[in-house]
């Protein structure tokens, strides 16, 4: 895997991990709707802490962070400089507390280390969306570090387990091209582990880690497991994208392609009745359904949805991912065309 391409699953990583310490409600609110992509509203929710009170370093980072969400869902920028001055407000509210207050107790020290470490791993992905490698890197070092010493100092932060675990898992598993370097350990085990901590004992997060290892197991080739998290997510969030995305990747992975085309059929409807969907992801799960439907060898209703598929093919305005898929479709529709004139 290509460093690009180890880059693009950590955004997708920290685009979902809605980090925190203390369970305010305000938080809690923020982290559902923003599971279930209402994203306008989650964003209301947050700059209504920041109205209440400017200093509020929390509300800055989950400001930055249901920006960066809602750029990795929609696949855009739109948001970006928000996203940047609430990170930069973040870190400098983080700071001046370290400057104005040089004895902190542990928990209290903990707590900002947690979140200035956060902050940076945001901004790490971001940038890596971007393209801009170095700094994403950079940065991602910088909270990995703030995130151990958070743990140094307050070993109960299970919500930093998470984000380490995740990080130790994907730097060894898409770095292949440099994993043979002594000083990049096999770390993945350590990291499954740190995330079923989180999952043990991080109630607000606990669902997040489960999504996260969901395609962890599976790139591990531990399907069952994963399918035991995949049926979990979904029951807790009937109506999150984000769930039913994984729930319908690890039945597809596991070949249970029955069950898979019930969790797509399910995903698609979902996305149909966003009246703010990203039409890529629309375009993405009907191609899976036709997928499917020629792994179960119903090459009619394969066709069916190749054809609805290439309907779009008239929009201007896709994005070159959707363009990548409707290509795809042209040679699927090809292939379910021989099919049918090979059958009896």
């Amino acid at each position: 895997m290509s460093l690009k391409y180890f880059i693009i699953q950590l955004i997708l990583i920290f685009s979902l991990i809605r980090l925190s310490i203390a369970a305010d409600p305000w938080i809690k609110a923020t982290i559902d709707l923003t599971i279930n992509t209402n994203f306008e509203r989650a964003l209301m929710v947050v700059q209504e802490q920041i109205n209440l009170n400017p200093g509020n370093y929390r509300a800055w980072f989950y400001l930055a962070a249901t920006y960066n969400s809602k750029m990795t869902h929609f696949e855009n920028e739109d948001g970006v400089e928000q996203f940047d001055d609430a990170i930069d407000k973040t870190i400098d509210l983080i700071n001046d507390q370290f400057e104005n207050d040089k004895v902190l107790i542990d928990s209290i020290r903990a707590q900002l280390l947690f979140y200035i470490g956060s902050a940076y791993g945001y901004r790490a992905y971001l940038r890596g969306r971007q393209g801009q490698y170095v700094a994403a890197i950079s940065n991602g070092l910088k909270s990995v570090s703030y995130l151990n010493e958070s743990l140094e100092k307050d070993s109960t932060l299970y919500s930093a387990y998470l984000g380490i675990g995740v990080y130790k898992y994907w730097r060894y598993s898409r770095l292949d091209f440099i994993s043979w370097l002594p000083f990049i350990p096999d770390d993945r085990d350590e990291g499954i582990v740190m995330i079923n901590m989180a999952i043990a004992n991080d109630s607000l997060s606990k669902y997040i880690a489960m999504h996260q290892l969901i395609y962890i197991l599976l790139d591990y080739g531990k399907f069952d497991e994963a399918l035991v998290f995949a049926e979990i997510v979904v029951e807790k969030y009937s109506r999150s994208q984000f769930m039913w995305w994984a729930n319908a990747h690890a039945y597809f992975k596991k070949g249970s392609y029955r069950e898979a085309e019930k969790s797509y059929e399910k995903l698609y409807q979902l996305i149909l009745q966003d009246k703010n969907r990203n039409i890529t992801h629309l375009l993405k799960c009907q191609y899976k359904l036709a997928l499917v439907a020629r792994y179960l060898k119903n090459y009619q209703i394969c066709k069916q949805h190749c054809e609805n598929l290439l309907q779009f093919s008239e929009n201007e305005d896709l994005t070159n991912a959707a363009w990548d898929i409707l290509s795809d479709t042209e040679n699927l529709w090809e292939d379910c065309q021989e099919q049918l004139k090979d059958s009896p």
